[in-house]
C-alpha cells in the first residue's frame, strides 16, 4: 500500500514550526530585527488563532486553519495554541 501524501503545509501549520523552532532561541544567522519581526508575528498570528478558536466549534476551527482535528487537538494540549511552546 502507498503512503498517504503529507498534506500540503497550512499557514496554521507553518507558525506551528516556527513557533517550536523560535523557542529553541535565536540563531546566531538570524538578525535582531529579523528574530523581533517572527516574534512578533507569531505573537499576533496565534492571537487570532485564539480568537477564531473562541468564536465557534473545534470543527469549524479546524477547517478554517485548514489542519485535522486531531492536529488542532495536539496543538491545544500542548502545542503553539496551548500557551506553552512545545
Amino acid at each position: 500500500m502507498p503512503a498517504m501524501p503529507r498534506p500540503t503545509p497550512s499557514l496554521a501549520s507553518s507558525i506551528a514550526a516556527l513557533s517550536h523552532a523560535a523557542s529553541a532561541g535565536c540563531p546566531a544567522w538570524v538578525t535582531p530585527d529579523a528574530w523581533q519581526a517572527l516574534a512578533v508575528a507569531v505573537a499576533l498570528l496565534t492571537r487570532d488563532a485564539h480568537a477564531l478558536l473562541a468564536r465557534g466549534s473545534l470543527v469549524a476551527a479546524a477547517a478554517e486553519l485548514h489542519v485535522g482535528l486531531d492536529t488542532l487537538h495536539r496543538w491545544r494540549r500542548g502545542g503553539w495554541l496551548s500557551g506553552g511552546h512545545a
